[in-house]
């Protein structure tokens, strides 16, 4: 029985061990592959309290830049002293009893470490400013949250630890968790509260937006938009009372239309906004608002590189096929660049009937099912398909033909 406990400890330890190795093989790996040469802890506050959680994360990057690619999901973790503080596999920090601890974040070689103090002292204030009560329109507002704790008034910075909220009421801007602790993004003009919240304790102070927005500015990117490449669109302000422009896309609303379906998107959410990502050629209208004013700009999203190539899918100039009962058949067309890239324009061309045997064939124009051919019976049937590549001036289209027969057992 001795034996049989000892083995089975040996094959624990041998499989701890070996996750062990796995994860620290897994962390040499993203870093040879990212081509990190340093890493950074980055914490929201180096004191927490007792049975409270604070997320630390290890940024990675290379000499060229201060690390900024979140990698704590694949980093290792360690704490100093499991009895005051634990670490999760993702950097989650819990605060347990008193004392002071050393996380340690691991990535491969690279590694960094913080001193975390846990305190059981209670929050009993917090004390809400900003070097920026009265901000222009579409403009932003950082604010700092300090806390007091315990009987000796001690001061720390929670700003990253509080819950940051505005009077619902004003409409004139939000805080957003997924931005910057304490960063209030004005959208209208009005007055309004600022809030921080923790552990049932709240500090406040006031904002006014001025009502002296005047121009919306969007700019036209260096970049051009494809169907493979993404484009930032920047939205700039202009005041009544100043000489002064700012930039508002992440203050801004946006919205992107287009007559071609499936055009594309454009992020409207932070940290990201105004992130144009197109599917399809063609033109489309990016719009910013903010403050009561909207602008628009016409966009274009077309080849990176020349149409070299129209095909089908099925290729070849001819289909033939037994008749086995009622079925659909989709036909797609395709265009290659010279880049000998490829991209599916099935639903940006014009299909059409260009001769026919029988009724039982029938083919689709419509937006979503462009290009289905829909048997019912056998017959011969010639599809064409036109294309015409919109980032050019040329207006000849790209044709095709293909002949599809049905022909009975």
């Amino acid at each position: 029985m001795r034996a049989l406990t000892v083995a089975l400890l040996a094959m624990v330890l041998s499989a701890c061990d070996a996750g062990r190795d796995g994860r620290e093989l897994e962390t040499r790996v993203v870093v040879a592959r990212g081509g990190y040469t340093t890493v950074a802890i980055n914490t929201e506050a180096q004191v927490m309290e007792t049975g409270s959680q604070l997320q630390v994360r290890l940024l990675a990057g290379d000499d060229s830049a201060i690390p900024s690619e979140n990698v704590s999901d694949t980093a290792i973790w360690r704490s100093s002293n499991s009895a005051v503080a634990t670490v999760s596999d993702s950097g989650i920090v819990t605060g347990l009893t008193d004392g002071t601890v050393r996380i340690v974040g691991e990535l491969g070689p690279l590694r960094d470490e913080v001193d975390i103090r846990v305190s059981s002292a209670e929050l009993s204030e917090i004390r809400v400013s900003t070097d920026n009560a009265l901000i222009n329109e579409c403009s932003s507002a950082s604010f700092t949250a300090m806390g007091v704790y315990g009987g000796d008034a001690e001061l720390r910075n929670i700003t990253g630890l509080v819950d940051w909220s505005v009077s619902a009421a004003s409409g004139v801007g939000v805080f957003s968790s997924t931005d910057t602790d304490g960063l209030f993004r004005s959208s209208n003009a009005g007055a309004a509260t600022v809030t921080a919240a923790r552990n049932g304790v709240t500090g406040s102070t006031p904002v006014t937006v001025l009502d002296n927005l005047s121009q919306i500015t969007l700019p036209v990117p260096a970049d051009q938009l494809t169907p493979s490449k993404s484009v930032q669109y920047l939205a700039t302000a202009a005041f009544t009372d100043s000489e002064e422009t700012i930039g508002i896309t992440n203050n801004a609303t946006w919205s992107l239309t287009s007559d071609v379906s499936g055009f594309g998107t454009i992020d409207n959410t932070l940290p990201v906004k105004g992130l144009v990502t197109a599917s399809r050629t063609g033109s489309a209208t990016v719009t910013a608002a903010c403050g009561g004013l909207t602008t628009s700009l016409a966009v274009l999203s077309g080849s990176s590189t020349e149409v070299v190539d129209f095909f089908f899918d099925p290729s070849g100039n001819s289909i033939r096929r037994v008749f086995v009962g009622a079925t659909t058949l989709q036909l797609r067309s395709f265009v290659r660049f010279e880049d000998r890239t490829a991209s599916d324009v099935t639903e940006d061309s014009i299909w059409t009937v260009s001769s026919t045997t029988s009724s039982s064939l029938t083919l689709s124009n419509l937006s979503g099912t462009k290009g289905l051919l829909t048997i019912q019976g056998a017959g011969t049937i010639t599809v064409q398909a036109d294309y015409i590549d919109d980032s050019t001036d040329i207006t000849v289209p790209y044709r095709r033909s293909i002949e599809v027969e049905i022909f009975s057992p």
